[in-house]
């Protein structure tokens, strides 16, 4: 498979037990990865660590690296701790150090020594804190030495967070208003749409492939004008379509995150940059989770920050572990969004409040 969205028509998937994984005729894998890896009986982990066999199925393995993950963390967090109390150790031995040479040629001055002798003494003395500094430096390097082993262990790429924009958030507070609205080539049964957005909406979208799934998000962020009837949108949206336009592929996201709001102060500029890890690479150069990542943060980090987002199969070319981390951000984000899947297990983990099924002749807000 080179693609995480490939369709596959016509065939099934036998597991041992004789159970079919894919029975219908048309299914995209995306939509049922964790299932088949739940089936497996093994898996394998291939990391900057090397290749590591875990008996068990995802859920197992999902399981065991949690409780890893949090034992090198942990690991971490005392080696730092290490290594402060060892450079505190090695500033006051080098002070007491200090202050004994300091004692020792007021003593040798007052006792009117001999200038041989006094030379001696000193050339005696800078020897012996030439010997304490290698020391300082060897103890030194073996404390940085022991966090760096640490924080190799740390998988790198961690959840990250991403802070909604501040605000209203009152239950009235109209974000887009369809009236009568008809989107060309949707087949709406004859009937035109009327849809309000208020408040905080959290809304799956859902639907087989060419029922208007993505037409309806491109709708609301400006890029395609009704057949028919109106769509006023009330406040600024940030679309971002399966391929990642909103990002410049040539230019690296740091740069991309600062251009977005030129005016934010550096200090935040770091934070904002710390949080999602990011670095000088170009963006065509990132992961599909490093690239997601990206540009929600130069959505919500804008000069005028997007109060709706619109995403349209935001897992496709993720890996599992990358989709993990993106359900765990947009758990955790507390704005009105809108996220089109067909991956009923990811959407059913980011909190969502409200669903439309656009293989309705009607398509209306439902309960999630």
């Amino acid at each position: 498979m080179t693609h995480p969205s490939l369709t596959l028509e016509g065939v099934a998937y036998v597991l041992p037990d004789g159970s079919r994984l894919f029975s219908d005729l048309t299914i995209h894998i995306d939509q049922r990865a964790t299932g088949l890896v739940d089936a497996m009986r093994r898996m394998l982990e291939l990391s900057a660590q090397g290749l590591r066999s875990y008996g068990g199925n995802y859920t197992f393995y999902a399981q065991q690296r949690a409780i890893e993950q949090q034992a090198a963390a942990d690991l971490l967090a005392q080696r730092k701790h290490a290594r402060t109390r060892g450079e505190q150790a090695l500033r006051e031995q080098l002070q007491r150090q200090q202050q004994r040479q300091a004692r020792g040629a007021r003593a040798a001055g007052q006792a009117n020594q001999a200038s041989i002798l006094l030379g001696r003494q000193k050339q005696r003395s800078e020897v012996s804190a030439g010997r304490l500094q290698q020391q300082r430096q060897a103890e030194q390097l073996r404390l940085s030495e022991a966090v760096v082993q640490a924080a190799a262990q740390v998988e790198a790429d961690r959840a990250i967070a991403v802070l909604a924009p501040t605000a209203p958030t009152g239950a009235s507070r109209r974000l887009a208003t369809l009236q009568q609205v008809e989107l060309a080539g949707v087949r709406l049964g004859g009937r035109r749409v009327d849809l309000l957005l208020q408040g905080q909406p959290r809304i799956g979208l859902v639907g087989p492939n060419g029922s208007g799934k993505s037409a309806l998000l491109q709708l609301l962020a400006g890029r395609l004008q009704p057949s028919a009837g109106h769509c006023q949108m009330q406040v600024p949206v940030a679309y971002l379509d399966q391929d990642l336009g909103l990002l410049d592929p040539a230019r690296s996201a740091a740069a991309q995150l600062c251009d977005a709001d030129p005016g934010a102060p550096a200090h935040a500029q770091r934070l904002r940059l710390a949080l999602l890890g990011l670095d000088q690479a170009r963006a065509d150069l990132l992961s599909g989770g490093q690239r997601l990542k990206a540009a929600l943060a130069c959505a919500l980090y804008r000069a005028q920050p997007a109060q709706l987002l619109l995403l349209d199969e935001p897992t496709n070319h993720l890996d599992l572990a990358s989709v993990e981390a993106i359900k765990a951000l947009l758990y955790g984000y507390q704005g009105a969004l809108i996220v089109a899947s067909h991956d009923a297990a990811f959407l059913q983990r980011l909190g969502l409040q409200q669903r439309l099924d656009t293989a309705q002749a009607q398509w209306r807000l439902a309960p999630w």
